[in-house]
C-alpha cells in the first residue's frame, strides 16, 4: 500500500513539474518574442535577457521530465512484473 501511495505521488509530482516547465516554456518564449507587450505585464522581471536565459537553461530538465513522463507507466508495469512471485528476477520471499 505504502509503496502505491509513493508510486503515486511520484506519478504527480512528475506531472506537476512537467507542467510548470510548459508554462516557464511558454511565458519565456513570449517574454523573447514579444519584449512590448510581455515586459509590462511581468512587471518588469522578466526582461529578455532573464527569458533568454532560463529558456535555453530549462531544455534538460524538461526532457528528463518529459521522459519520465512517458516511461513511468512501462517502468511501473516492468517492476510490478518482476516483483511477482514465481519470477525470475524475485526471490520467493521478498515477494510476499
Amino acid at each position: 500500500m505504502r509503496k502505491l501511495i509513493c508510486s503515486k505521488l511520484f506519478r504527480q509530482v512528475v506531472q506537476w513539474l512537467l507542467l510548470a516547465g510548459v508554462v516557464l516554456f511558454i511565458l519565456t518564449g513570449l517574454g523573447m518574442t514579444q519584449l512590448g507587450v510581455f515586459e509590462p505585464v511581468a512587471l518588469g522581471l522578466l526582461v529578455r535577457r532573464v527569458c533568454v536565459t532560463i529558456h535555453n537553461n530549462l531544455i534538460i530538465p524538461f526532457v528528463i521530465l518529459l521522459l519520465l513522463h512517458l516511461l513511468l507507466p512501462s517502468i511501473r508495469k516492468w517492476l510490478n512484473h518482476s516483483q511477482q512471485p514465481g519470477s525470475p528476477g524475485c526471490p520467493q520471499q521478498s515477494c510476499r
